[in-house]
C-alpha cells in the first residue's frame, strides 16, 4: 500500500492454499508463489513451506521478503485483511473501481474528485467531471498556503481513520 512497499494480490485458491503475486509491470518479472495456511478463528496464518533460493530471490526482489519469515498471520476485517506487525493491509480488488477517486477532507469536510488513468496506449478515454465545490475550496488555500497543513493518509492509518474504501489515500487539509 505505502509507496515504498509493494502492491500484491492474494488469491485464495482452495481451503488451505494460497497464492501471492505481484502485480504485472512492463519492466519486472510477475512473481508468482503458492504458500499453504490454516485459519484460526479471524486470522489466517500464511506458512512459507519450502522455499528454493530462486523462489527466495524473487520474494526479496520483489520487496515481498516478509513471506520468507517463518509464518505471516492476517486478522480478516470486513473488506479484507491486516498484518498489524507489519502495519499492511490487503483489500479485495474486486471491491474497488478501475478508476478511483481522489478523496479530499478539508477542515473535516470531505470533497470526492473522479480521476482518470490512461488506458495502456496511455491515451486518456474519459474525463473525470470536475467538483466545482473542491475546486473553489482549492483556490482559495492556494491564494494563502501558509495557513494550512497537508497531509497524505493511505494504507492502514487511512483504514483507520477513514475505513476500507479509503486506503489508497485521502488529502487532508487543515486550517491552522
Amino acid at each position: 500500500m505505502e509507496d515504498n512497499l509493494p502492491n500484491c494480490r492474494l488469491k485464495f485458491i482452495s481451503e488451505s492454499i494460497i497464492e501471492l503475486s505481484t502485480i504485472p509491470h512492463q519492466k519486472q518479472e510477475q512473481v508468482k508463489k503458492s504458500f499453504t495456511y490454516t485459519t484460526h478463528g479471524k486470522t489466517i496464518e500464511i506458512l512459507p513451506g519450502n522455499l528454493n533460493s530462486q523462489d527466495s530471490l524473487g520474494l526479496v526482489t520483489s520487496r515481498l521478503m516478509y513471506f520468507i519469515s517463518p509464518s505471516t498471520n492476517l486478522t480478516k476485517i470486513e473488506g479484507g485483511f491486516i498484518d498489524y506487525p507489519k502495519s499492511l493491509i490487503y483489500v479485495r480488488e474486486k471491491d474497488f473501481s478501475q478508476n478511483p477517486d481522489l478523496t479530499y477532507v478539508i477542515d473535516g469536510k470531505t470533497y470526492v474528485q473522479e480521476i482518470s488513468l490512461p488506458a495502456k496506449n496511455g491515451v486518456v478515454e474519459k474525463r473525470p467531471r470536475k467538483n466545482k465545490a473542491l475546486q473553489e475550496k482549492l483556490k482559495s488555500i492556494k491564494e494563502q498556503p501558509e495557513k494550512y497543513t497537508i497531509e497524505v493518509v493511505k494504507g492502514l492509518e487511512a483504514y483507520k481513520r477513514f475505513g476500507i474504501k479509503m486506503v489508497f489515500g485521502v488529502i487532508v487539509i487543515t486550517s491552522q
